[in-house]
């Protein structure tokens, strides 16, 4: 049970600060002129050369997705295992 609330906790914070950085980003995109790639990832990562500006959120936006993966993997191992014991 405590896994349990481990992984929901770890997959709520990771989707929610995903999720944030997102929502900023797209209210962000009218103001961006010049980029390389997607528009939007360039919003939150950004490009170094670029005299445009950018979010450079993408070490939080990592760290919100290594959050989704963790709290993914534990829920899975978790509900998964606590199922093959029963049966």
């Amino acid at each position: 049970m405590k896994n349990t609330l481990i992984g929901s906790v770890f997959l709520f914070c990771g989707t929610i600060a995903c999720l944030a950085i997102i929502i900023l980003a797209t209210n962000f995109l009218p103001s961006v002129d010049t980029y390389k790639g997607t528009k939007i990832w360039f919003a939150i990562f950004g490009a170094s050369g670029y005299k445009s500006y950018s979010l450079n959120l993408g070490i939080p936006f990592t760290i919100g997705l290594i959050f989704v993966v963790l709290g993914t993997i534990v829920l899975i191992k978790e509900l998964v295992g606590n199922y093959l014991i029963k049966n």
